[in-house]
């Protein structure tokens, strides 16, 4: 029963992901990202910072630094994989990637509390469809 149990999370992480990417994938693909400027000032403070070294957007001629509009310390670390793919959509992706990360950690969790698997399966999709974790990605 155990080794059903973690092909069950495994194969709903996995596919629940690659759902994600392949249909934020489109939807960048159309413009139609739901907060295109957001995508674009982030695209651009990242490339900022790692070509040189600079924390500061000219997009934007009255929001110009890195914590004027949002502070997102976490994606400094998006810093080098964005040096090898150096697309907005790669800053889509690792956010999705890193939600799937927080919906592991939530089933992990959720399996120490209550120690039944249905229960941290129900909270594994009520993370993952979640409107404001699906807003997060874009």
């Amino acid at each position: 029963m155990e080794l059903s149990k973690n092909w069950i999370f495994r194969i709903s992480l996995i596919g629940m992901t690659l759902f994600f990417i392949i249909l934020y994938y489109g939807a960048y693909r159309t413009f139609n990202c739901g907060w295109p400027e957001d995508v674009g000032l982030l695209n651009q403070l990242i490339y900022n910072f790692v070509h040189h070294f600079s924390l500061d957007a000219s997009i934007y001629h009255f929001k110009n630094s890195f914590g004027d509009d949002h502070f997102r310390p976490i994606v400094l670390v998006f810093a080098p994989i964005y040096l090898l793919f150096q697309n907005a959509f790669t800053l889509i992706v690792l956010s999705i990637i890193f939600a799937s990360i927080a919906a592991f950690l939530l089933v992990k969790i959720s399996e120490r509390f209550f120690k039944d698997w249905r229960i941290s399966l129900i909270f594994f999709v009520i993370f993952m469809l979640y409107p404001a974790t699906i807003n997060a990605y874009l």
